[in-house]
């Protein structure tokens, strides 16, 4: 194991450029080969060198090496480029302050070269520092943090990321990359997924505090396979956050895919738990997303410290396409997510997946889908059961439901995959919060049967066109909805029961 005070580095967190100890550049490259200029900080050339000397050590042992940087506050002034070895530092006590190094330029390069075993770089104890100031909304550290390249699975275990405009950002080709008791905060994104590739894990970490969002990606990229667990993820505007940029051609159009956040703390977020911006119409998918007792809070009781005003807070989760794998299945009562402006969730398209929302506190009415396809929505701690003539078909609530402009219809397609017949109970409804037309019909397919019928509602079996009614009927077997209540209204049809 290397020690960079061996390589000349103070660690008294003053600078000391090369130019207090060598007159030419060249003199000072027959001890430090890598500097570049009579400015660089005596730290970084020491602790750049016994990376340097631990990479050929790697090469050349079969144990491979790593570098111990002992307690003290390392002042350097260019990125530091760890190949193949372990980074390790006494905990709380070895600090790395870099200075600014360009927008868009990592701090630390993390990477191992193929062919090199089965070993991936374990980073451990280490508190990386950068330029930027905590600025809600603002990224002004012109530089980021640490940046997982090429085949390196790296190990990122008890260690401060703090100032950097993308805290960590991830951006190798396997995957794979793993964090443990570790605190990134106050950077503007907390971890980037630049290149996603899947399979990673946090655990029992502090992803939390960061200025804008505690961990982004874009729709041509997106989050596959994260695991979370035993987590924070809040006090920001943003806790997991998608770009509004659309995904490029031959991009996987992704937000979140395989996700499972479990115990991961959601408190004082400032705009939503789980945004996927439509500022620029981007429509990533997020496919199979599961959340067990997330421990959420909205930042109120602390006067709305990390909401951003030019952002809404209209959901906790707002996202745009669910489709494929699981849906969404979220599951808590202890702390769940809460209502924001307009509601709880909003999916803009939900395609031929469920959605499953288990918290004692949350209603149909706080769950707005705009569109949905053969799809199915289930809300309550306990499933509710129906049956009709004695053969049960349908064992929940499954809702479709849609925003019906004044004057305008839509067809509610009843082909789920378990009603051939498209036979069954309904229950329609609008205005989820005051509702004012409702009836409850059953369909034989052809014909329609009321069961119940309230308020402004109006059912029958042909077309109907009655002012000031929410007008329900039945064509080719699917249940058609006109609105003539005065203004736009979401409308829901809930199944009861097939046969």
């Amino acid at each position: 194991m290397l020690n960079p005070k061996d390589f000349g580095a103070v660690g008294d967190g003053l600078s000391h450029p090369l130019s207090q100890s060598f007159t030419t550049l060249v003199q000072a490259q027959q001890t430090y080969p890598h500097a570049a200029s009579l400015d660089d900080e005596l730290d970084w050339c020491a602790i750049q060198g016994a990376l340097n000397e631990a990479k050929f050590a790697f090469m050349n042992t079969p144990q491979g090496c790593a570098v111990y940087i002992p307690a003290g506050r390392y002042v350097l002034n260019r990125q530091l480029s760890v190949n193949g070895v372990g980074l390790v530092g006494d905990i709380t006590a070895t600090r790395l302050r870099f200075s600014a190094l360009g927008s868009g330029i990592p701090a630390v390069i993390v990477d191992r070269t193929p062919g090199w075993g089965s070993r991936h770089p374990i980073i451990k104890n280490i508190n990386f520092t950068g330029p930027g100031q905590y600025a809600l909304g603002e990224a002004n550290a012109k530089c980021d943090g640490l940046q997982i390249v090429g085949h390196c699975a790296a190990s990122i275990e008890y260690c401060w990321v703090t100032g950097f405009d993308k805290g960590l950002d991830y951006a190798n080709e396997v995957g794979h990359i793993k964090l443990m008791n570790c605190w990134i905060e106050y950077n503007y994104y907390g971890i980037y997924i630049s290149k996603c590739t899947g399979d990673y894990s946090i655990l029992h970490s502090q992803v939390n505090h960061n200025s804008f969002a505690n961990i982004a990606t874009n729709a041509s990229q997106g989050i596959e396979g994260l695991s979370m667990r035993d987590s924070h993820c809040g006090h920001a505007p943003f806790a997991i956050y998608c770009e509004p940029r659309p995904s490029e051609s031959g991009g996987k159009n992704l937000f979140l895919m395989d996700v499972n956040l479990d115990h991961t703390r959601f408190e004082q977020i400032g705009n939503a738990a789980i945004y996927s911006d439509y500022a620029q119409g981007a429509s990533p998918v997020v496919s199979t997303l599961r959340i067990l007792q997330p421990g959420f809070s909205w930042d109120v009781d602390k006067a709305s410290k990390f909401m951003l005003e030019t952002y809404p807070r209209d959901y906790a989760i707002d996202v745009v396409r669910v489709e494929g794998g699981a849906g969404i299945e979220i599951i808590g009562d202890s702390y769940p997510f809460t209502k924001g402006d307009k509601g709880m969730l909003r999916v803009r398209k939900q395609v031929n997946v469920p959605i499953t929302v288990r918290q004692r506190s949350t209603s149909y009415a706080d769950i707005h889908v705009e569109y949905a396809q053969d799809a199915s929505l289930h809300v309550g701690t306990a499933a509710s059961h129906a049956t009709w003539d004695g053969q049960l078909r349908a064992t929940s609530f499954a809702g479709l439901q849609e925003m019906i402009p004044q004057a305008g219809k839509h067809i509610f397609s009843l082909s789920f995959a378990n009603n051939p017949n498209k036979r069954g109970v309904y229950l329609i409804y609008a205005d989820f919060y005051t509702p004012d037309a409702v009836a409850m019909v059953y369909s034989a397919g052809k014909d329609l049967y009321p069961i119940f019928v309230g308020g402004s509602a109006s059912v029958a079996s042909g077309e109907t066109d009655h002012d000031g009614k929410l007008n329900v009927y039945v064509d080719q077997g699917n249940i058609v909805v006109k609105n003539r209540l005065g203004s736009d209204r979401r409308v829901m049809v809930v199944p009861f029961a097939f046969y």
